[in-house]
């Protein structure tokens, strides 16, 4: 029964490991291949811009996800740090199984939650295609390890709490309750 055992969990293991550690593709110049992200429900998302979004006074001009979640640009960041709003950093891979997984419940989570929490979500992307260099410093600052890695910065510029696993709902709900009870 033993080796039975093993010969199954060899190619779950493979298939894993194929998914969320495969490193993006690099041109000869060293440069990040373009891609075309997909959205959870199979749809390609071009990196197309949306019209900017205003929360209480801070134009973001990261395309919104959801309520409150958008796509990680510096200057949103920064912005927002100004304003001593509390944020959650996402990373994200367009290329990992397990961001795509976790992507419907972060997006149905923040919009549930509405702009009631003040908590405004930033989703980084980490070592994909369109990942450009102020994301990579991003995670170099936080000394993010891989994607899928969600991190809360209180209002004074402290981390809060961190994760490296998979996000549920309830999860993360909790959270954004705990990052917006630190306004």
């Amino acid at each position: 029964m033993r080796p039975i055992k093993s010969v199954l969990l060899l190619p779950a293991a493979a298939l894993f490991l194929a998914g969320c550690l495969h490193a993006p593709q690099q041109s000869s110049s060293g440069q990040l291949t373009p891609s075309t992200s997909t959205s959870p429900q199979g749809q390609s998302q071009q990196g197309t811009q949306s019209e900017p979004t205003s929360i209480d006074g801070i134009t973001l001009k990261g395309r919104q996800l959801a309520t409150n979640y958008h796509e990680f640009t510096q200057e949103d960041y920064d912005a927002l740090r100004a304003a001593g709003r509390p944020v959650l950093l996402h990373f994200y891979a367009d290329w990992c199984p397990v961001c795509r997984a976790e992507e419907p419940a972060i997006t149905s989570t923040f919009n549930r939650l509405g702009t009631s929490n003040q908590v405004v979500g930033l989703r980084v992307n980490f070592k994909d295609g369109a990942t450009d260099r102020d994301e990579q410093q991003l995670a170099r600052n936080f000394d993010v390890p891989y994607q899928y890695t969600t991190i809360s910065i209180a209002p004074d510029g402290t981390e809060l709490w961190r994760t490296t696993q998979p996000l549920s709902e309830k999860t993360l709900e909790k959270a954004l309750n705990d990052l917006a009870a630190s306004i």
